[in-house]
């Protein structure tokens, strides 16, 4: 089972569980333009980090904001040893993003939620995005953005980085009762977290485009209760 939520002494060092299974560490690797690196994965495997953390950029340049200054990407065995479930980190504080790799991922037998209908390479592609967008918002937002509207966000902006089939199955395994907002929460979150990130992808689709919804939580104008 998947379990979404926050993670260390930092409210802005966030993480994703999973059953922690990896592959081995290959040569670091420097992204163009200098500000993302990809350590312990191999060339295509660091090409395809670079490629997102490019289109990440981009996609949120275009609304006027910055992503994380300088980012570490880390495909690990383990995200953390004293907590062996954890998928991936962000500890925006130092820029360290942690992820399993795919192979890591695709190793996990025993997910019963409708997240096992995401391909592992897909599912590193979506929480690539789901971590960044934890830097975007630390970056960005004048005030602490609430936990919950971090995770709605990051779990918005993932669902929207799966290839449209994906959505729709990962979508029609998990149907959201209306108002999407009532189950933006974090007891949501803790207790069914495919649901959660389902209704986030529901409100997250009504806004204008991902810079308004972008915008709504870097403002603090989201309509989330924090519980």
């Amino acid at each position: 089972m998947i379990h979404w939520i926050t993670y260390g002494a930092a409210q802005c060092a966030l993480a994703v569980w999973l059953l922690a299974l990896g592959t081995g560490a290959q040569a670091g690797t420097d992204c163009p333009g200098g500000t993302v690196s990809v350590e312990g994965a191999g060339a295509d495997l660091a090409g395809r980090v670079c490629t997102i953390a490019a289109d990440f950029r981009a996609t949120f340049a275009a609304c006027g904001l910055e992503p994380i200054k300088t980012v570490t990407v880390r495909v690990a065995d383990v995200v953390d040893p004293e907590t062996p479930n954890c998928a991936a980190r962000f500890n925006c504080d130092t820029g360290a993003l942690t992820i399993l790799s795919p192979q890591a991922l695709a190793l996990v037998s025993e997910i019963d939620t409708p997240f096992a209908t995401i391909p592992a390479d897909t599912l590193f592609d979506s929480l690539l995005w789901h971590e960044l967008v934890h830097g975007l918002l630390h970056e960005n937002a004048p005030d602490p953005v609430s936990r919950v509207s971090h995770e709605y966000l990051a779990h918005a902006v993932q669902i929207r980085a799966l290839p449209a089939d994906i959505r729709e199955t990962f979508l029609t395994e998990t149907p959201v009762e209306q108002p999407a907002t009532a189950s933006i929460n974090m007891m949501v979150l803790r207790f069914v977290p495919a649901y959660f990130a389902a209704a986030s992808w529901e409100y997250f689709a009504r806004q204008d485009d991902i810079c308004a919804a972008t915008h709504q939580v870097i403002d603090g104008r989201t309509p989330f209760l924090e519980y």
